[in-house]
């Protein structure tokens, strides 16, 4: 094997040490997008316990509090990392048995999910009661109407660019290789993950939506908090998927793993 300067054959000592700081950089990048993605809830539930920051019926509207630049700078953040995480190449062997993994790469999907994020971080939600001065630049640009449909497609992007990841990219491993009990025990955790995130999404349009024609689930939400929740659990599902990924919490797969085995000798 040779140096990416062709300066000499590289050693088995460099090769490993190469390898090694490869899957350090993957890891690092996996738990960096876990720890924002259950931080943004977490910190905004915090901030909404004081005084000057007011509990919002969303995530998106806490853009109108006082703390709109750390949680513009925290959704920000979460894209750019997945913007840096490019994953595994494409396995040909894969793609002639699955076509469609061709499109699906861990660079393609991250990429469309971080696309996603920035929009979110963009583009303001509107807000029916609140006196934004001075207003979002994109409001000036192209109107507080066209910003919140382009927020509202890019939060719906965002969730199912995650939910494809943990159902397709995480749960993919080598033709004709069984699982061990250690990754077969992720795998259910990542299409855990999966489900409530894709449930999420589909709860959210349903919530916001409907509540656009039916003012009693608009009441109802509002009073509730039910978007802030349900976002909050998707975040929560998608750190979780990340964490396992970035091999964070052990634990959390031996104890799923445990479990698995107890099922089957129930059986």
């Amino acid at each position: 094997m040779q140096d990416a300067d062709n300066t000499g054959p590289r050693t088995l000592n460099e090769v490993e040490k190469t390898d090694n700081e490869l899957v350090l950089s993957f890891l690092a990048v996996r738990r960096a997008v876990g720890s924002l993605g259950l931080l943004l809830p977490v910190m905004l539930l915090v901030l909404a316990t004081t005084a000057v920051v007011p509990f919002e019926p969303s995530i998106s509207e806490f853009y109108f509090t006082p703390v709109r630049e750390v949680m513009v700078a925290t959704i920000g953040a979460i894209a750019v990392f997945l913007y840096s995480y490019s994953g595994f190449s494409p396995d040909p062997a894969r793609i002639q048995v699955r076509p469609i993994e061709k499109y699906l790469t861990d660079r393609n999907v991250s990429f469309v999910a971080a696309t996603g994020a920035l929009g979110v971080a963009l583009f303001p939600t509107s807000c029916v009661d609140c006196l934004v001065e001075p207003q979002p630049y994109t409001w000036l640009i192209l109107g507080e109407d066209t910003a919140a449909t382009l927020h509202a497609i890019s939060a719906l992007t965002f969730f199912l660019a995650l939910a494809a990841m943990c159902l397709e990219n995480f749960t993919r491993i080598k033709l004709g290789v069984e699982p061990d009990a250690k990754k077969a025990a992720e795998i259910r955790i990542y299409r855990l993950c999966g489900q409530i995130i894709f449930s999420c999404a589909i709860a959210l349009i349903v919530l916001i939506k409907g509540g656009q024609m039916v003012p009693w689930l608009n009441q109802l939400s509002t009073c509730l908090k039910l978007v802030f929740w349900v976002e909050t659990l998707g975040l929560a599902a998608f750190a979780l998927s990340w964490f396992i990924k970035g091999e964070t919490l052990a634990p959390v797969v031996a104890a799923v793993q445990k479990l698995t085995k107890s099922g089957q000798a129930a059986k």
